[in-house]
């Protein structure tokens, strides 16, 4: 989850539920617990009622690390996504939303990974798990028409040295 994701901000998104608590009774405030915070489908709810407490009596610090790791992956997850967008924001040899093959097949491969997966997201129009897996087999395409199943009715197409994706 990101703390700012288009027009929806979570400015409480890095504070537990005990700072947000003192912060209500210190200064008076009625607050409401959300039930669904308790219910034992949720999987967030058993690692927050469950591993978590287990964690902290190892380590006291489990929450904070937790937390900071939190942070730092989506930092670093927002950086490798404007990567992806660079690659796929047109150029001279690609329009938006592919990408000449010949550069698809020299990217470092984890973002050859991301790059392949977003053309399938998007052509989807939802997430398509496990498109990157194909990666390497994407750039060993070598000839104009050819096309690789991505899974989930889409598929990588190498046409024109250029590469998209599209539903199959």
């Amino acid at each position: 989850m990101k703390p700012k994701d288009g027009l929806l901000a979570r400015p409480l998104l890095g504070t537990t539920r005990e700072e947000t608590t003192d912060y209500c009774e210190e200064r008076g405030l009625a607050w409401r617990d959300d039930a669904s915070n308790e219910e034992a489908d949720y999987k967030r709810n058993l690692l927050r009622r469950d591993v978590i407490p287990e964690l902290e009596k190892i380590h006291p610090a489990t929450k904070a690390n937790v937390l900071r790791t939190a942070t730092l992956l989506g930092e670093e997850a927002e950086l490798l996504d404007s990567l992806v967008d660079a690659e796929l924001a047109g150029t001279a040899d690609a329009p938006a939303g592919a990408i000449a093959h010949s550069r698809f097949a020299e990217l470092h491969p984890a973002l050859r990974r991301l790059v392949l997966q977003r053309l399938a997201d998007e052509a989807a129009g939802r997430p398509v798990p496990g498109a990157a897996r194909f990666a390497e087999q994407v750039a060993g395409l070598s000839r104009g028409g050819s096309t690789l199943d991505l899974g989930s009715g889409v598929r990588a197409v190498l046409e024109r040295g250029l590469l998209r994706a599209e539903p199959s």
